[in-house]
């Protein structure tokens, strides 16, 4: 029995005080250990959360930082194909539709009169929708 005594004396001295203040069991000390473990996982918990959302958000906002890189070099990018293609294809259409008015303007400028005389005879006409 003495030694028993002594091996409780001996566990109540190798604990804190914050642990022997909650109780003199043993099953005691181990609940107060275990509560304690508890609350610093959880406290590890809760910084790993705080972690992993910064990291998310570092990754979405390189991602968005990229992206818009991409946006500047790709409106860059169209700006020179505009300048440098498109500018002389426009030109070489410009050129070739006023060869077309010229053309129009010409052959109009021959046929205008027997057209317009076609075009009075036509209207002329008993069945013409303008002679009601």
């Amino acid at each position: 029995m003495i030694a028993k005594k002594s091996a409780s004396k001996s566990q109540k001295i190798a604990t804190n005080p914050a642990e022997t203040a909650q109780g003199d069991t043993p099953f005691d000390q181990i609940i107060a250990t275990e509560q304690r473990e508890k609350a610093r996982v959880q406290i590890e918990i809760d910084a790993m959360r705080k972690a992993e959302e910064e990291s998310r958000q570092s990754c979405a906002k390189k991602e968005y930082e990229a992206e818009q890189e991409l946006r500047e070099k790709a409106k860059g990018d169209l700006k020179k194909y505009k300048e440098e293609t498109l500018s002389p294809l426009l030109k070489i259409a410009e050129g070739e539709a006023a060869e077309t008015a010229k053309h129009l303007e010409a052959l109009y400028g021959q046929n205008a009169e027997p057209l317009a005389e076609r075009l009075v005879k036509k209207l002329m006409e008993p069945a013409s929708l303008l002679n009601v």
